[in-house]
């Protein structure tokens, strides 16, 4: 077990997945609708499927030997989490990158590490080990507030006549954050299931993949899910809104390189946290610990991201500096959830 290795496999990934988003701010003549149409396809479809069929070497074989009802228990574990990244793809329009992804962080940490825990390894829980993890969520929780006053902060500093309908957009959009990133938590709670274990070891016994890879069958068919309500409800967008034509424009070409790079970005991260929480690497609390690791450096990109990017130009030094507070918090929250961990082995 190399538990260092896990470490820097979840930080990488995080830390690639908080700037995904960012490509989305130079095509300034498309609409949202536009940019999540390709981006649900070839991040929840074609890739998923390139990266299983590399890493599962008879991932023919494997598919034939699955159970359906495991099939179907990922997909809809899939269609609900990725629900919630289309909520949080919304709250982006609303309240800003910075701010969705830190609420981001906090519901998918409560949801993603410590249900999993409670529910799967209740024998942790009284252990010392139990006391740092459970200590490390709490500062999360925390943080979370403190990222929500910091957020209010801003927008009250950005917009001193603040009327009663972006109040209740600024409202909408927090909203949104934390109900999306408790869908996402769904991911992590998923892993830990019986139909997960199941899938990774059809992946490793039928399609000779390697046990640290073994994750990526699974991720594949949540991805499948996932990609569903996406793309249904951009092509409702799309049609509804009248906005196929803006596909046509000659000065966007451009745009499909940046939609290329937001979708390796994307989807290779999630492999990446699939692989760190490989328990070859990160121990039987894997895929609690590595997600706590992950949608952790998620917010400290995406802040920084938004911080270059004139997000909280203006903000006021109260906003920043709670901002900057609660991002600390969070490296300090993974550094206790990382040692509680690492007292268990």
């Amino acid at each position: 077990m190399n538990v260092l290795a896990g470490i820097a496999i979840a930080v990488f990934a995080g830390s690639i997945n908080g700037l995904f988003a960012l490509p989305m701010k130079a095509m300034k003549k498309w609409e949202w609708e536009n940019i999540w149409f390709p981006f649900s396809i070839v991040s929840f479809f074609i890739f998923p499927w390139l990266i299983a069929k590399v890493s599962i070497p008879q991932m023919e074989e494997a598919i034939r030997m699955l159970c359906p009802c495991d099939i179907v228990s990922a997909m809809i574990t899939g269609a609900f989490a990725y629900t919630g990244s289309l909520i949080c793809s919304l709250a982006f329009q609303m309240i800003g990158q910075a701010l969705t992804f830190a609420l981001l962080v906090g519901a998918m940490t409560i949801v993603g590490v410590l249900f999993p825990i409670l529910i799967y390894h209740p024998e942790v829980v009284p252990t010392q080990t139990g006391f740092y993890i459970l200590l490390g969520i709490g500062m999360v929780f925390v943080s979370l507030v403190l990222s929500v006053v910091a957020g209010i902060r801003k927008e009250k500093s950005q917009c001193a006549a603040t009327t009663e309908k972006k109040n209740n957009t600024f409202i909408a959009g927090i909203v949104f954050a934390l109900v999306g990133g408790s869908l996402g938590g769904l991911i992590s709670l998923g892993m830990n299931t019986g139909w997960a274990n199941s899938l990774k070891m059809v992946a490793v016994n039928f399609g000779q993949a390697d046990a640290m890879q073994a994750s990526n069958l699974v991720l594949f068919f949540v991805l499948l899910g996932g990609g569903i309500p996406n793309i249904v409800y951009t092509v409702y967008q799309l049609t509804r809104n009248q906005r196929w034509h803006l596909y046509r424009q000659k000065e966007s070409w451009w745009y499909w390189l940046l939609l290329i790079m937001m979708c390796l970005q994307y989807t290779g991260s999630v492999i990446l946290w699939g692989i760190s929480s490989s328990e070859n690497l990160l121990g039987k609390l894997g895929s609690s610990v590595g997600w706590a690791i992950f949608v952790s450096f998620i917010v400290i990109s995406s802040n920084l991201g938004g911080f270059l990017t004139g997000e909280w130009k203006n903000a006021g030094k109260r906003a920043i500096a709670l901002m900057g507070i609660a991002l600390l918090i969070i490296l300090m929250a993974m550094a206790t959830i990382g040692y509680g961990n690492y007292m268990l082995h």
